[in-house]
């Protein structure tokens, strides 16, 4: 029997509220020659869909209105979109965006809340921005705007967030605690600890209390922030004082803040009074803690918290192991560390890096070699640093001539490239020295960042490139860069040299200090510690990486009598780096009273 548009309609009603399945068996029978579905048809059984999340028979249904020729409209677009947000395919959203764009059909609030929510989910807060200043003459509520912060939270913009939240109050939008999370995530992101304590506060003026995804949040900027670990134990106890329920991810975050800060010790007590008060844990909090006393190698509270996780059947993931591994190589506890390895179902390459390190520095280059198979069996990728780490244990063990042999010899087996050429190159913000196959030598000045002169290489050469050291700001010197990309064999060869310290590196130097008579060359071996603070500070420490510096005086200055500096004198220093610290030389020689001429950042011993 024949039916019009109208019973059509009627009856695609009637099956919105039960199954969406219904509704479209009702657009197909009763579809046909004498009655053709319009645009409500269409977006009535669209929305039937959009209620149960069917994306796909939404989008089918958008296809069939494009090739029967019917408008969409804003409704049609509006439960298409959340037909694809519910089912979480935010790339179908922004398609549908792009596509209205191009229609030019009219939007309202609900679609670009959508969107933007979508470009949320996407961490696309550039789009989401757009999206957002696209809204001319569109109510904007607070949920677009939330999603919007969202956004550029995800996306670690941490001023687009602020200056969103601070435009909520001038458009008499109500700032809930979705919006100072989403803010405060956003400077989590960047580590900006400060503004995230000010959000904290701001939310408690506002009365919006306490919300432990907000505090949470704000432990974590402080340990982005370098491990701001005072404070993120603070924020740790006001949340359980105020009796908001605590995650294995808050109490993680402030133990990672206590482990950036070198605070081991903090970080186990941290993670024993929760225990204490039998707090469910999960793997995050004992993993950060094995990873704070890999920092100090402190090894046998390493092993008691692996056996911890075991007593409490806790799953030993892969951050655990490798923070455990990277524990026991620190302390020189190889067998140890391959003995966590061979334990592991699924060890990533991070992993491996780990035990080969503790391979190296004890010299272990049978169990080395063994690894770097077992990476090649896994369809790992061994770069050049897993190759210099074999390679560096041979050298302790057997000597650098042995350690080249090693290296021919794997040579051999890697895949045969024709290494590029840079012949007749020439660069204008570092001349180039020498150029040989596959690679190029430039001397960097004085000033230069290492990372902008190797930039500036390869728009050069138009082809990637690879680092093989660096020099510090105020550093000019040889700069060896490698032609092609890290993957490459070229890349492998000249790495793992420079890994397993097979490459001889001088540096002359001028220091200030008291005149030493020291002709001969002498040895600096202190352990150096790099922090996490901004800036960057690398000093000796204890429970620092190994470090060592062969130096020797070639030439005294001494200024005249009249100038009354008593016995400080300039020396020009030769020194030789056996191990390639951040900032090692400048460090170790102002730890024996020789720092560098104009270097006023460390202090003088």
């Amino acid at each position: 029997m024949p039916v019009d548009s109208k019973t059509l309609g009627s009856a695609l009603r009637a099956c919105v509220g039960r199954s969406w399945p219904a509704a479209l068996q009702v657009l197909r029978v009763f579809s046909g020659d004498d009655v053709r579905p319009g645009q409500v048809a269409y977006n009535i059984a669209v929305s039937a869909c959009e209620r149960s999340g069917a994306w796909q028979p939404a989008l089918q249904l958008l296809g069939e209105m494009k090739g029967q020729q019917v408008e969409m409209d804003a409704i049609t677009c509006c439960s298409a979109t959340c037909a694809c947000a519910k089912g979480k395919q935010w790339r179908k959203v922004l398609e549908l965006w792009r596509g209205m764009e191009e229609a030019k059909i009219r939007k309202n609030t609900i679609l670009c809340s959508a969107s933007i929510n979508a470009c949320a989910k996407a961490t696309l807060w550039q789009m989401a921005i757009q999206v957002l200043s696209s809204m001319k003459g569109i109510q904007r509520n607070t949920i677009t705007l939330n999603s919007a912060i969202s956004a550029c939270g995800k996306g670690g913009q941490w001023i687009w967030a602020l200056r969103l939240l601070s435009a909520m109050p001038t458009e008499r939008l109500q700032r809930d605690t979705i919006s100072f999370s989403a803010a405060i995530t956003a400077c989590e992101k960047a580590g900006q600890w400060e503004a995230a304590m000010a959000l904290l506060e701001a939310m408690e003026l506002e009365g919006l209390g306490r919300d432990v995804i907000a505090w949470s949040a704000g432990i974590s900027a402080c340990e982005k922030a370098g491990g701001r670990w005072q404070v993120a134990l603070a924020l740790l106890s006001q949340i359980e004082s105020s009796g908001l329920e605590l995650s294995s991810i808050s109490v993680g975050a402030a133990i990672s803040a206590c482990e950036k800060a070198g605070q081991w010790q903090a970080a186990c007590a941290v993670l024993d009074g929760f225990l204490l008060r039998a707090l469910q844990l999960d793997t995050v909090p004992f993993s950060a803690a094995i990873a704070a006393t890999a920092r100090s190698a402190q090894w046998r509270t390493a092993q008691q918290l692996l056996r911890e996780m075991d007593r409490r059947v806790l799953c030993k993931d892969t951050v655990a192991c490798t923070a455990a591994i990277s524990c026991f190589a620190a302390a020189g506890h190889w067998a140890e560390a391959l003995e966590v390895l061979a334990a592991m179902d699924a060890p990533d390459i991070f992993t491996f890096s780990s035990a080969l390190s503790a391979c190296h520095l004890a010299g272990r280059w049978a169990e080395a070699r063994s690894l770097l198979r077992q990476i090649d069996g896994r369809r790992l990728h061994a770069d050049g640093m897993h190759v210099g780490c074999f390679l560096g244990a041979v050298q302790r063990a057997r000597g650098a001539k042995e350690a080249f042999l090693e290296l021919r010899r794997l040579r051999q087996t890697w895949p045969q490239e024709e290494a590029k050429s840079a012949s007749g190159l020439e660069l204008p913000c570092a001349p180039v020295i020498s150029t040989s196959p596959g690679l190029v030598a430039v001397n960097k000045p004085s000033g230069a960042l290492t990372e902008d002169v190797i930039s500036a290489l390869s728009r050069r050469l138009k082809l990637p490139t690879t680092t093989l050291s660096r020099l510090d700001v105020p550093t000019s010197g040889v700069l060896p860069v490698v032609i092609g990309s890290e993957v490459m064999s070229t890349a492998k060869w000249f790495k793992s040299q420079f890994a397993g310290r097979l490459v001889q590196k001088e540096y002359l130097c001028l220091c200030r200090g008291e005149e030493v008579s020291a002709t001969s060359q002498q040895t600096i071996s202190l352990p150096l510690r790099t922090g996490d603070e901004k800036p960057v500070r690398t000093s000796v420490h204890q429970q620092g990486r190994e470090a060592c510096t062969v130096w020797e005086v070639l030439e005294i200055f001494r200024p005249p009598q009249e100038s009354g500096n008593g016995t400080e004198a300039v020396h020009l220093i030769r020194a030789e780096p056996k191990t390639g610290r951040m900032h090692q030389i400048r460090v170790h020689l102002a730890s024996i009273g020789l720092p560098l001429v104009g270097d006023c950042s460390l202090p003088v011993v």
